[in-house]
């Protein structure tokens, strides 16, 4: 009994994944560095850009029309544009997270030449655009599975960890001094460039979270098992100041698309969902780790930005778009090639 048009935009992107069978005939296992050529060069233009814009929002060139710049950006829902202090701005982007995924592949490349000058120019434009985004799940959800990515090394490759860590440091600095230039030139704001998170705005998207935190788990519990169906919506009250506003004072809101992707994917298909992926996701670690001696960088570059995928899912739905489920089914085929191959050894 749900309007149409809300069940196919909510549960179209899951259609997404009829492309799996067909990837797997296509994909041949040399295909692999040319997939991580095609990332990293779609990663530098997604990163140069999020400077580009930064720089014009925060020194507004007389000769631009921020406003109109600002709405095409906006009304294309490519991305949010969100003013804090002292002319400071926050751009994101939701293709920031393949920013993630280039981070960890080219990170995993860097160690093995270390020496490689511009793989870590372009991971140093990639930094910078991770922290311009100021997406708090980008970066829990990269935070983690850095801290992944330093347990496996202490385990299986402890030589190379005072490497990593040495590096990592001086990519932040890097990466902090191209932001310092992109707020600063060519006319000066301020050298403390992370302080300016005033809190009226910069909590708007975390409070909007928190308000559906209550009705959305209150309607879980009401169909724990089968869900209640694609196009299923919630009315409830929000703080965000972009819906409580002049002409909604109590702020109510109603929606069918959550920010929660794990509890979206529950309220929608049930425990049944959520157990599936759940499987998938294990499916993958396990068959990453059988085939870990072939290629210890490849199996870490993956399974490093699987796990941030499933860290952001609980703040930001990506498993139930293209953007997360592309990882997934490329990883799958991945390592069922690698295992198909070792097995043939045997």
């Amino acid at each position: 009994n749900y309007n149409f048009q809300n069940i196919f935009l909510d549960a179209n992107a899951y259609l997404f994944i009829f492309y799996l069978p067909i990837w797997y005939q296509v994909y041949q296992t040399e295909s692999f560095e040319y997939l991580v050529d095609i990332l990293k060069a779609a990663a530098i233009v997604i990163a140069i850009k999020t400077i580009l814009v930064f720089n014009l929002f925060v020194q507004d060139y007389a000769l631009f029309d921020l406003n109109n710049f600002y709405k095409w950006i906006r009304d294309t829902r490519t991305g949010e544009i969100t003013p804090y202090a002292n002319n400071f701005f926050r751009i994101f982007f939701q293709s920031h997270f393949y920013l993630l995924i280039a981070f960890f592949a080219l990170l995993m490349r860097q160690m093995q030449d270390f020496k490689n000058k511009n793989n870590f120019l372009f991971l140093t434009f990639i930094s910078s655009a991770l922290l311009i985004s100021l997406s708090r799940s980008l970066w829990l959800g990269g935070g983690l599975a850095f801290i992944f990515l330093l347990i496996n090394i202490i385990i299986y490759s402890k030589r190379m960890l005072w490497t990593l860590l040495i590096f990592s440091f001086a990519l932040l600095i890097s990466s902090v001094i191209i932001i310092e230039l992109a707020y600063n030139l060519p006319h000066y704001n301020s050298f403390n460039i992370f302080s300016y998170r005033s809190a009226d705005t910069s909590e708007a998207a975390a409070n909007s979270r928190l308000d559906l935190l209550r009705p959305l788990w209150q309607a879980i519990q009401e169909r724990p098992v089968l869900g209640w169906g694609f196009g299923k919506e919630l009315t409830y009250q929000s703080s965000d100041p972009r819906i409580k506003n002049d002409l909604n004072p109590e702020g109510w809101y109603t929606s069918y698309s959550f920010e929660w992707g794990w509890l979206d994917m529950w309220l929608k298909a049930g425990i049944l969902m959520v157990l599936a992926f759940v499987s998938w996701l294990a499916l993958i670690f396990r068959r990453g780790y059988n085939v870990f001696k072939e290629d210890k960088a490849r199996v870490l570059f993956l399974l490093c930005s699987v796990l941030a995928l499933i860290i952001i899912h609980i703040f930001s739905p990506y498993i139930n778009h293209p953007l997360g489920l592309g990882l997934l089914m490329l990883s799958t085929i991945i390592f069922s090639l690698y295992a198909k191959k070792n097995q043939s050894y045997n």
